[in-house]
């Protein structure tokens, strides 16, 4: 036999290695496309997660600093009535002064200082750790301001060299017996040091994604930051703070002068013209998605490994399962379309191939399944989230199909979780979801709304069937007794489509009127809102 010529093969490569690198490529590319669309799929679906989260943030921190803002002018008003009934006759009204304002100080922890101030600008009470500008005349623009102004006032940050403080003031006028202005009670909130504000929010500054909030005031002065070194800035060109400033709330991305983008929700203080602002990097979620992928990709390797070894063994026997091969590869990204294919192939490494790629391609599919379900369950109760209720009240709304909407409400809740603990009152929102849950038809679904809100929408139910509905689960529950809170009742509002409203949110509104009926009824009772009159 003649020999093969020696330039035979020099500079050629044999078909078994050029099929098998054409399909290993294939296999790659395939799985790299599938999980790039992957990333970006889940990207679009945690931005949208991450807005709709912080904007909740954003309007309960806002009604809790206007709940706060309240209460503090409450106390100072009730410290003016006290001040006002000797008005600093003699020495020992000075001293029972003093000694209110210290007492009030301890009592309520609202103000790191407090200081009555006279009609002409002196200082003639303060609490002990300041007590050394007794009789000195204040300095600050904002304070004779609010001095001249005679009403109740929140001053825009200031330093007080005597002090070394960055702070605000909250004030409110005094007035002697005959109604003749005497000058205002005032409590300071140091901004750089421990405060009111701090101690409230310190548990919202972060989270796994690197979110953080920050509160301005009507003016664009920062009163709260991560960064102490920004407390006090003005950042009123801000996008942002100039729509706090208008009094808007809302939701939106934007991109900061780095360059960087940024998801943020917003809210305005109805009290005091404030803002609460929080913001969610977009580089976190695409960092923390890159991290599961990263775990995603090890998990995947095995099999992709014993994929290509498959298709270099089968290369090297026969070249024409190639093709066919190529095109189960690019099948990868829809493992539901690959169980068409023949599960045992006659060719032992073909069936070794196709097996590792239908287990590859599940694995994916399954990641991202997990990802979607997160992202519209409440992890506590497993009932459907907030996002995912909205959703489907928009769509039956849209399709017009009658139902009835039920809002729960867990009665006297914080006073669970004050005394028994957050994890008996967790257990207590998992049981109440469990008998939720087997309280509903299949066509039924239920939501973790808030907190200690649960809703249950009824499809093709009238008020009046719904209200029964309501009324056997809150016997229910009543009946039933909890090992560690002992018996828990609810109070529920009931509210029909289209009869009640014609848009989620109205929908909701009238149910949560109906609830706070029943709440101030004295609870434990179901209340179906009143009907609308509806314009033709």
């Amino acid at each position: 036999m003649k020999a093969p010529h020696p330039a035979y093969k020099q500079g050629k490569i044999s078909l078994a290695t050029v099929l098998s690198g054409l399909v290993s490529l294939c296999v790659l590319v395939t799985i790299i496309l599938v999980m790039f669309s992957a990333f970006q799929s889940s990207k679009q679906l945690m931005e949208r997660t991450a807005l709709s989260t912080n904007f909740s943030k954003a309007s309960k921190m806002s009604d809790t600093l206007d709940a706060l803002t309240k209460t503090i002018r409450l106390s100072l008003r009730y410290s003016v009535h006290r001040e006002q009934a000797g008005m600093w006759d003699g020495p020992d009204q000075i001293q029972r002064m003093n000694e209110d304002l210290n007492l009030m100080k301890q009592s309520s922890n609202f103000f790191n200082s407090i200081v009555v101030v006279d009609k002409y600008g002196i200082i003639r009470g303060a609490t002990k750790e300041i007590n050394y500008l007794i009789n000195e005349p204040i300095t600050s623009e904002s304070l004779k301001q609010a001095l001249a102004s005679r009403r109740s006032s929140i001053s825009d940050p200031f330093f007080d060299e005597r002090t070394g403080n960055l702070f605000i003031m909250v004030s409110e006028p005094l007035y002697d017996k005959k109604q003749q202005y005497k000058g205002f009670i005032g409590g300071s909130i140091y901004l750089k040091k421990n405060n009111v504000m701090s101690t409230i929010f310190e548990k919202n500054t972060n989270d796994f994604l690197e979110s953080y909030f920050y509160i301005v005031d009507q003016q664009g002065n920062l009163l709260f930051h991560p960064d102490p070194m920004l407390v006090g800035k003005n950042i009123r060109e801000n996008i942002i703070v100039k729509k706090l400033m208008a009094r808007q709330s809302g939701s939106e991305t934007i991109t900061t002068m780095n360059n960087s983008e940024l998801l943020v929700g917003y809210a305005s203080v109805k009290e005091n013209g404030w803002g609460i602002v929080v913001a969610t990097p977009v580089q976190s979620i695409k960092d923390q998605l890159f991290y599961h992928f990263k775990n995603v990709a090890v998990t995947v390797a095995i099999p992709l490994l014993l994929l290509v070894f498959a298709v270099v063994i089968l290369a090297r026997s026969i070249a024409n399962p190639f093709l066919r091969l190529s095109q189960f590869v690019s099948q990868l990204g829809a493992p539901e379309e690959l169980s068409s294919w023949r599960k045992n192939h006659w060719i032992r490494e073909t069936d070794l191939l196709i097996k590792s790629t239908i287990h590859a391609g599940s694995l994916i599919q399954a990641q991202h399944h997990q990802l979607t379900k997160d992202a519209e369950t409440d992890p506590l109760t497993g009932l459907m989230n907030r996002r995912t209720l909205i959703k489907f009240l928009t769509l039956w709304i849209e399709e017009k199909l009658p139902f009835s909407i039920i809002i729960i409400d867990i009665d006297r809740f914080k006073q669970v979780n004050d005394k028994y603990g957050h994890q008996a009152g967790d257990a207590v929102l998992k049981q109440l979801a469990h008998t939720v849950i087997h309280a509903l038809r299949p066509e039924d679904i239920g939501y973790r709304y808030g907190g200690e809100e649960l809703v249950i929408l009824l499809q093709q139910t009238e008020l009046e069937e719904a209200y029964l509905v309501a009324e056997q689960l809150r016997m229910a529950v009543a009946e039933g007794v909890d090992p560690v809170v002992g018996r828990v009742t609810i109070s529920q509002g009931v509210a029909q489509y289209p009869m009640h409203g014609t848009s989620p949110e109205e929908l909701l509104h009238k149910a949560d009127q109906a609830l706070y009926k029943a709440k101030n009824a004295g609870r434990n009772q179901t209340i179906a809102a009143a009907a609308d009159v509806l314009s033709s």
